[in-house]
């Protein structure tokens, strides 16, 4: 009988701690994305449109801080909420909104060693996504989540971000991971259209500190395919090789079908899955990269998402 309790006990122990991919959860992340293309003034003043009524409203979230970088051109936004129902923060980063912005990312995507974490070894990363995250949200970031998660110790963070909010989230997570403020707390990633942010070496370096790290995508997406990966002629996107750059996803993907009513969860273990949305890498949409879920990710803020505008010109 003793026996039959402790199995009992232990299944439903596993049941409410187990991770995996949560397609309402992610929703919410859709949304907690979406606020991020506001600017700052905006989103603490619940000024976002239908983000805010939802992220609000619905998701009873409360922001706790939120910063601009200041950039008249590659302007970026960074918001933190709160979520006591979900026991949960949330850190987001707004996508590309000007022409530009779109033109520095492209003229900056180039490698270089990624040297604020040298324990994880020769690791390289976009310099782009890189240089934002190190000049315009690293010291602020750092000093305000110690601040706003010590008075919540037992509830987690999930890092989101959609396109190049996706990669600068990665960076933020990766270095909040790596620094070591605090090894205790549970901390997922859910990103939306995220660009290759760096090499295999990169990922391995934080990523199975990380209790979940989702990465969706939807149908053609291009974004998912930016930079080009190296592949060979068998295994499709390759990791390694007498090439000095060798740009790679981190697993697990979450590919959603064209009109998101279903997805297929991809390999754990490889990044880049031949089977998942690297099978499209050569039939790319747009229009895939503006919706997430069902949902314009970008325009879902009163702030006059150009994303749209400015990848259809």
């Amino acid at each position: 009988m003793k026996v039959q309790i402790f199995l009992i006990g232990l299944i439903l122990f596993m049941s409410t701690t187990s991770c995996g991919y949560d397609a309402s959860f992610a929703t919410k992340m859709v949304y907690v994305s979406g606020l991020s293309y506001c600017q700052a003034d905006q989103i603490l003043n619940d000024k976002c449109g239908k983000a805010t009524d939802q992220v609000r409203n619905t998701y009873k979230m409360d922001v706790e801080y939120a910063m601009d970088n200041g950039k008249s051109v590659n302007s970026i936004t960074m918001a933190v909420l709160k979520s006591d129902n979900d026991k949960q923060y949330f850190v987001g980063f707004s996508g590309t909104r000007e022409t530009s912005q779109l033109i520095a990312e492209i003229a900056e995507s180039f490698p270089r060693s990624y040297e604020i974490h040298p324990e994880i070894g020769e690791a390289k990363v976009m310099d782009y996504f890189y240089q934002r995250y190190l000049d315009d949200f690293r010291d602020p970031f750092l000093q305000k989540i110690k601040e706003i998660i010590k008075g919540n110790p037992s509830y987690g963070i999930t890092f989101t971000g959609h396109s190049l909010g996706g990669a600068m989230t990665v960076h933020a997570a990766a270095d909040f991971i790596l620094s070591g403020i605090d090894t205790n707390r549970k901390v997922q990633i859910y990103s939306f259209g995220q660009p290759r942010v760096g090499d295999h070496k990169f990922i391995d370096g934080f990523a199975s500190k990380v209790s979940g790290f989702y990465r969706v995508t939807h149908s053609k997406d291009i974004v998912a395919h930016i930079p080009p990966c190296i592949t060979d002629l068998h295994d499709g996107c390759t990791e390694s090789g007498i090439l000095p750059f060798y740009p790679y996803h981190a697993p697990q993907e979450i590919w959603y079908n064209e009109d998101s009513s279903s997805y297929t969860q991809c390999s754990t273990k490889e990044g880049e899955d031949p089977t998942c949305s690297n099978s499209n890498a050569l039939n790319d949409s747009v229009d895939d990269h503006l919706k997430y879920l069902g949902l314009p990710i970008s325009g879902l803020t009163s702030y006059p998402a150009s994303l749209e505008e400015l990848l259809k010109a």
